[in-house]
């Protein structure tokens, strides 16, 4: 009870003054950084395709050409399991119903869906699928002059073994991260972030400019300190 009393404190004062101790690490420091650009979704892309199911029982775009998104009917639930998997391999693919219970995931409830979308997913007689390619992504993130890569396996762990960071929340496939470098600051994505690409439908363009902007600021921050 006191630890939570004292993770509850800790993470007030950040709300209150925009930076303080990490509730969830004792010796790391948090601070706020307001972003004043707006935060883009596709949702405006799940228009079209709930168009394109009142005419068939299957629809996919991809957005930016990384974010793969399909919505499934009637026996195209199934069928569009197979065509995912093969459009995402070899990355996995996610059901956004999945996203329930995720405390840093938009609910479902609050997408820009009709009452009856809603209820077709919820009662599972619409599935959408989305998958990210991890590779266009990082070949995008280089085009908008953001420096990324995937790490090696041994440079993953160097990384998590200095750094005060739960393993899990940091993204991994196959025991490789995502690195990228801001003003020679080399940091590796979260699973988080991709979790906002895919569970709150955030462009990938927006995430990637949107954090360039958090490290560039905390960088500059650090600096000032």
């Amino acid at each position: 009870m006191l630890t939570q009393k004292g993770k509850t404190e800790r993470a007030a004062k950040i709300i209150k003054e925009n930076e303080g101790a990490d509730p969830k690490f004792k010796d790391s420091k948090v601070k706020i950084i307001e972003n004043d650009f707006e935060i883009e979704t596709y949702h405006s892309e799940f228009d079209k395709l709930w168009k394109q199911l009142e005419e068939k029982d299957w629809a996919y775009d991809c957005i930016q050409a990384i974010v793969h998104v399909g919505i499934y009917k009637n026996d195209w639930r199934l069928f569009g399991q197979v065509t995912m998997k093969d459009l995402c391999k070899p990355f996995p693919f996610y059901d956004l119903i999945s996203s329930r219970g995720m405390l840093i995931s938009e609910p479902i409830f609050m997408k820009p869906f009709t009452e009856k979308q809603i209820l077709d997913i919820i009662l599972g007689r619409v599935k959408i699928y989305i998958g990210v390619d991890y590779e266009k992504f990082i070949e995008f993130a280089n085009f908008l002059d953001i420096k990324a890569s995937w790490s090696t396996s041994k440079e993953l762990h160097k990384y998590l073994d200095n750094k005060s960071y739960n393993p899990k929340e940091i993204f991994s496939f196959e025991n490789k991260g995502i690195k990228v470098e801001i003003l020679g600051q080399q940091m590796f994505l979260g699973g988080g972030f991709f979790m906002k690409i895919i569970f709150d439908q955030i462009l990938p363009s927006t995430m990637l400019l949107k954090y360039q902007y958090q490290l560039t600021k905390g960088i500059e921050y650090k600096k000032d300190e």
